[in-house]
């Protein structure tokens, strides 16, 4: 039975942008604009961003993981979750080389708090990486 891999050499990465452009040929994302604050119409009541998470694995791993991203308002509650995503590390070049995934995804959130809100990367439960994004009224 394989045993499982220790998720604390995972290097994340994590970005909010505008939209996301992704040669599916190539397997090539290009982040649009890239987002650390949002401004909203006096009278919009939603934002709309997509989020780019990338992760590297140092070990060789081919078990399955899961990710899963997750936005919490200004009070740290929770306004948004996508679906747990399941998936295995790729090795495309070289298995010596460290494993790598990438995830897109998009959010629509309804603005209820202004300020600072939260973007988590969530590895197999754990949290790994978070990011701020503000948003404000113009």
């Amino acid at each position: 039975m394989l045993a499982p891999i220790s998720n604390s050499n995972v290097i994340v990465s994590l970005v909010a942008c505008e939209s996301l452009i992704w040669e599916k040929d190539k397997d090539i994302p290009s982040a649009i604009r890239v987002l650390s604050a949002i401004q909203i119409t006096p009278l919009a009541s939603t934002v709309h961003f997509t989020t780019l998470t990338i992760l590297y694995n140092p070990s060789l791993d081919f078990l399955p993981h899961t990710l899963q991203l997750h936005v919490t308002a200004p009070d740290l509650k929770r306004i948004a979750s996508a679906l747990p995503y399941r998936f295995v590390y790729g090795y495309k070049l070289s298995q010596a080389d460290p494993g790598g995934f990438m995830l897109s995804t998009a959010f629509i959130l309804e603005v209820k708090q202004l300020g600072t809100h939260w973007i988590q990367a969530y590895l197999d439960g754990e949290l790994k990486m978070q990011i701020p994004i503000f948003i404000q009224r113009k």
